[in-house]
């Protein structure tokens, strides 16, 4: 059983579809864990933490050769190989 929890569920739902078509999905792999690994335990040894799911992101990112689309520039620019773009 599925639980939806919304009052506009085909609108919301078409809306979806919509943006599948529209924009690139990643998925996550070996080499990007390895890299959130790595990646992370410089970022500690640094004193410049950074969330979990962020890093993962960011570790994504990096593996695919993509650009991050994000509003939050300063907090992954502790990644200096990200490539990002703020749309705001």
């Amino acid at each position: 059983m599925v639980l939806i929890k919304s009052d506009r569920v085909d609108k919301n739902l078409d809306v979806l579809k919509t943006l599948r078509t529209k924009v690139k999905t990643i998925q996550t792999s070996s080499e990007a864990t390895s890299l959130y690994g790595k990646t992370k335990a410089n970022l500690e040894r640094l004193g410049q933490m950074l969330d979990d799911a962020d890093l993962l992101i960011a570790s994504m990112t990096l593996v695919s050769k993509e650009i991050l689309v994000t509003n939050k520039t300063n907090h992954f620019k502790r990644i200096p190989e990200l490539k990002m773009e703020n749309w705001k």
